[in-house]
């Protein structure tokens, strides 16, 4: 009996028990289950966590993109940087070229930097620097071509050239002397890229005489007048081409806009000109140049003359070129270089370059020691000088001034009144007898008129 109330208090012991168990269970079930209910309901706050780790990973995703791009910009550097290398090399005479050239490398390491310190860069900022810097180099590029073709276009301005056919047996020497007062062989001679004279100058040869102090020595033909003479070399085809050489012009009609500057070259100086509306370069040349102009000019360079005989030889100047030696009035800039030294009491010239005596000669003075003495500076030179005083001209076997003239800057007078020259008369050498020139043998003035440069100083005691 005591056994069987024994077995049934452990059998109610095991089932108060499971039944705890149950209801264990059945509360920690319930608990799950609301849980899940209120995350359920409640997602914003339930999945906190979840977006905390989510933005973890993103900013992970987000740091290897930015590491991608940094990595991506350095090697574009790198590149820059070669590229840049590479044209400063073939670019090594331009200065400016290499300064370009750094100053990109150096903006794009800023970026470079900048994007290792803030926020991911875009995937667009790799490729966007690497098209500002392929502007940048194509820029520069164009800017030294534009650089360079300015430098050509400045390069082959400010002077007026003119074409000179080369006829049998003339030497370069001899064109030297035909379009410029002192000898300019060699300059000709470099000009033309002419290394053996010998054997490049031939006839027929096309050579270019630059900025030439004469346009041509002419000789008069029946029935011409200064005015015809001035028409053969200043007509209005010849004066349009001037202008667009100088200014550098291929099509008048194209190039010749409202609002551009065209300059004007005239013995002077230069003229600048605004072209305005409607206007054309053949209106504004007839605005400049006039033909009574050029007449004037003929006359004066050859002493002032009012008429002309057939055979006579003229002198045709280029009155384009400022300064024009020929009829300059005021005394050019002194030639330290030279001296010329004139003693009256015996009648001896002596001429110096850089100190040293390099030419000595007797002379004709001024009867009565009217030849001035002072400190001088030769103004002007003349081949095949007139005499006005009697109105004979150039190259005339009367002429007694000879072959060449030596102008100097006495006071009071322009280079035309008192002067070195020739003679045709050698017999008088050494003598008083002019009129206050020096007068020379025509082989020596000649000789001397080709080493002298205006400027020279002329002492006379």
């Amino acid at each position: 009996m005591q056994d069987q109330t024994n077995a049934s208090a452990e059998n109610n012991f095991i089932t108060r028990k499971m039944t705890i168990y149950a209801i264990l269970f059945i509360i920690f079930i319930t608990i799950v289950t609301g849980n899940y209910l209120f995350r359920a309901n409640n997602p914003t706050e339930a999945s906190a966590e979840a977006q905390l780790e989510s933005k973890k990973l993103e900013q992970e995703i987000a740091a290897d993109k930015n590491n991608d791009e940094i990595e991506g910009l350095n090697s574009h550097t790198n590149e820059t940087v070669q590229e840049n290398q590479d044209l400063s090399t073939e670019n090594t005479t331009s200065t400016e070229s290499s300064s370009i050239s750094e100053a990109s490398v150096v903006e794009v390491q800023e970026i470079v930097e900048v994007v290792e310190v803030t926020e991911p860069v875009a995937e667009s900022a790799s490729t966007n620097t690497e098209e500002v810097q392929s502007t940048k180099i194509e820029s520069k590029q164009s800017s030294e071509t534009l650089l360079s073709s300015t430098e050509a276009s400045i390069n082959s301005r400010k002077q007026i050239s003119i074409q000179y056919e080369i006829s049998k047996g003339v030497t370069l020497f001899q064109i030297s002397k035909l379009f410029y007062n002192e000898n300019s062989t060699e300059f000709i001679q470099s000009y033309n890229n002419i290394t053996h004279p010998e054997l490049d100058v031939r006839e027929g040869m096309q050579i270019v005489v630059p900025n030439p102090d004469k346009l041509a020595v002419y000789t008069v033909q029946e029935g011409d007048t200064l005015y015809e003479v001035a028409r053969k070399f200043y007509s209005k085809s010849n004066l349009l081409n001037y202008i667009m050489e100088y200014n550098t012009i291929l099509n008048p009609e194209t190039d010749v806009k409202a609002g551009i500057n065209i300059e004007i070259p005239t013995s002077s100086g230069i003229v600048v000109h605004t072209v305005q509306q409607a206007e054309t370069l053949y209106s504004i040349m007839n605005t400049y140049y006039q033909l009574a102009y050029y007449v004037q000019e003929i006359s004066e360079i050859n002493g002032n003359i009012e008429s002309i005989k057939s055979g006579e030889t003229l002198i045709i100047p280029n009155i384009f070129k400022q300064h024009q030696t020929a009829i300059i009035e005021n005394s050019p800039t002194v030639n330290a270089n030279y001296l010329i030294e004139i003693n009256r009491s015996n009648n001896i010239l002596i001429a110096y370059k850089n100190g040293d005596e390099f030419f000595k000669t007797t002379v004709s003075t001024g009867e009565n020691l009217s030849t001035p003495s002072g400190m001088f500076e030769i103004i002007t030179k003349f081949v095949e000088p007139s005499y006005t005083a009697k109105n004979i001209p150039g190259g005339d076997p009367s002429n007694p001034l000879g072959s060449r003239w030596l102008g100097l800057s006495v006071p009071g007078t322009t280079g035309r009144t008192y002067g070195i020259h020739g003679t045709i008369n050698p017999g008088s050498i050494g003598e008083y007898v002019t009129q206050g020139c020096v007068r020379m043998e025509n082989e020596k003035i000649e000789w001397l008129f080709d080493r002298i440069p205006i400027g020279t100083k002329v002492k006379i005691v």
